[in-house]
């Protein structure tokens, strides 16, 4: 049941987003997860880095600012993660454990933390076998994001919710515009 409900919710961020999983065995036999595409001699799986910032500068354009982009950028790369750890684990898994590794360190967490975001504090809400992940800005000025497994969305003037405007774009998760 779970395994259905994670494959609708990250097959919903994929379209939205464009984004790409892959996986792939390492020599040991570990499976991995990932939007990089797998080292040529898959010896070990590469740690999870922050999405580059874009250079837009976000003006008028229907682009967001490059701090939202980013913002963006993690959202997907918590999906990614998420979708990882709950294959591996069984179970949905909390932000801390994708940042820090679940038990015993499986599986590993994210190179840096989204948690040290200055802009953005990052949220993976579970309630039953209902996931949510959200961006709320933490300065002025900034769109927050959401994400409840149906779109994702974005509101100009802080914290969004599902009634707010939906995200558009997304190839690689970049490149995202309202």
């Amino acid at each position: 049941m779970i395994r259905i409900l994670l494959t609708g919710f990250f097959r919903t961020i994929a379209t939205s987003a464009y984004c790409q999983l892959y996986k792939w065995t390492d020599k040991d036999g570990k499976v991995h997860y990932s939007d990089q595409v797998p080292p040529q001699d898959a010896k070990q799986r590469p740690p999870l880095k922050a999405p580059p910032a874009p250079a837009n500068s976000g003006a008028a354009s229907g682009k967001f600012r490059a701090e939202e982009e980013l913002a963006l950028g993690w959202l997907c790369a918590i999906a990614f993660t998420e979708f990882g750890c709950a294959l591996e684990l069984n179970r949905l898994c909390t932000l801390d454990e994708m940042v820090k590794g679940g038990p015993g360190g499986k599986p590993k967490g994210f190179e840096k933390d989204p948690r040290n975001d200055p802009n953005y504090q990052y949220s993976v809400n579970i309630r039953g076998s209902d996931l949510t992940l959200a961006a709320n800005p933490r300065k002025p000025g900034l769109a927050g994001f959401f994400n409840d497994g149906n779109g994702l969305y974005y509101s100009a003037s802080g914290a969004a919710s599902v009634g707010d405007k939906r995200v558009q774009g997304g190839v690689n998760c970049q490149g995202f515009s309202k």
